[in-house]
């Protein structure tokens, strides 16, 4: 759902010192600028005479404290101009907060200072997601409990001289901050900003903000290891959790249901169990064989293995259909977000390497694990050759079997399994977003 609102009618409020003749002057400026522009209700809030950042961190602080709801308000700094007549706001119904200005520069995660780019990540051709942005002139903020979040990591900050917007930016990760590819405010050269850092749009072309794209599937199957109440309640949160670009493959039958459930990052592909070449009858034959000596029979079944085995095909299959556009797939199963969780997948890139497949090793089980999976098309090429030419050679063995055997250092990112994230079994999901 999408919530619309006058911008001219949600409340703004601009910090700015007015502690000498210059400040005066940017608080006249302020009130002029935004009178201009038709704001209906417009608040100077005079930070205190601490030095920068303290003062503005303090008055962040404040201005937050006496705004704790979940009613939209727009903070600004004195130094900004309007690059847009648009008026009406719009945003998804769990954002936390917009950013309405931009920075080129991303927030170090360890260090009072920038690092880098700052990251992006498409949630529709209208929105962004906003990941590690340095950028405080122009926020409206929206949901309480981002609030209260902002509030509590300032506090810890707030008798040092840390800057506000590194804290913040690191609070990216586990809040839906959404902005337009293009900014409301920039910060002006009127007030020696260095103007060109926040006066530009991100490109609204999905395959230049985004380089990587997940690839998924759900088939209703009888008598699977687990109930289809249950992957009601995972591939909901699934949905909800991701916000890269999405292929999912799925049976007629649940079309409406996805439909309903999808964001727009979502593809559903509509393909039928048995168009696959894992599900075709040669390998049918091969599953019901294994069935046979199965240990875990009981709460295993035919289809199951043949889902299992498919992961590298629909990899194939979503490749051919996105023409290959994407540096990085990655196979993630649908259940794997139990709870609500960061699913950005941004730091993928981190952690592959060219023409290797990275998969996740528990030591635990001694095994390879299947619930996700990434590379770039090279090593998904070389990946589903060496894992049918195993399965032809080796037919009476389950997945996670056949990737222990083809993987290697030579062909593989095999990175051990932690819990620090939670579950073991899903320690990628979060690896690969935060």
């Amino acid at each position: 759902m999408i919530i619309q609102k006058s911008l001219l009618d949600i409340p703004v409020i601009f910090i700015c010192p007015d502690h000498n003749e210059k400040y005066t002057a940017r608080k006249n400026y302020m009130i002029s600028m935004l009178n201009s522009h038709g704001f209906k209700h417009v608040q100077h809030y005079k930070s205190g005479s601490e030095s920068y950042p303290t003062c503005l961190v303090k008055a962040t602080i404040d201005i937050l404290q006496n705004n704790l709801n979940d009613e939209p308000f727009l903070l600004l700094e004195d130094d900004v101009a309007m690059c847009t007549s648009q008026t009406i706001i719009e945003y998804p119904e769990d954002c936390d907060a917009m950013y309405l200005g931009f920075s080129k520069s991303a927030g170090s995660k360890t260090i009072n200072y920038h690092d880098g780019s700052s990251k992006v990540a498409p949630y529709s051709e209208k929105y962004l997601r906003i990941l590690n942005m340095l950028s405080t002139h122009a926020i409206l903020y929206i949901s309480a409990c981002y609030k209260q979040a902002v509030i509590d990591k300032l506090t810890e900050v707030s008798n040092t001289d840390y800057n506000s917007d590194v804290v913040i930016s690191r609070l990216h990760d586990y809040y839906n901050i959404y902005g337009y590819y293009y900014p409301f405010f920039y910060q002006s050269k009127l007030f020696d900003s260095p103007e060109s850092e926040t006066h530009f749009q991100f490109t609204s072309n999905l395959e230049m903000v985004s380089q990587q794209c997940i690839v998924t599937a759900y088939y209703p199957i009888k008598g699977s290891k687990h109930t289809n109440d249950s992957y009601r309640k995972w591939y909901s949160l699934f949905f909800e959790c991701v916000t890269c670009p999405v292929i999912c493959f799925c049976p007629k039958e649940m079309m409406e249901e996805f439909s309903r459930l999808k964001r727009p990052n979502v593809q559903l592909i509509e393909r039928e169990f048995h168009s696959f070449e894992m599900m075709s009858p040669k390998y049918m034959n091969l599953w019901n064989e294994l069935h046979k000596t199965d240990p875990e029979k009981k709460i295993h079944v035919p289809e199951l293995y043949a889902v299992w085995a498919a992961k590298q095909e629909f990899v194939q299959n979503a490749i051919q259909l996105t023409e290959s556009k994407y540096s990085v797939y990655i196979w993630c199963d649908i259940g794997c977000f139990r709870e609500r969780r960061n699913g950005t997948f941004h730091n993928v890139h981190d952690h592959v390497s060219p023409g290797k497949i990275s998969c996740l090793f528990l030591p635990k089980y001694s095994l390879i694990g299947g619930g996700v999976l990434a590379g770039d098309s090279l090593a998904w090429e070389n990946f589903s050759f060496l894992f049918k030419k195993e399965l032809d050679e080796n037919p009476n063995c389950k997945d996670q079997v056949v990737y222990k055997n083809i993987v290697n250092d030579t062909n593989a990112v095999i990175i051990p399994s932690s819990n620090i994230y939670g579950d073991e079994w899903f320690y990628l999901t979060s690896l690969f977003s935060i």
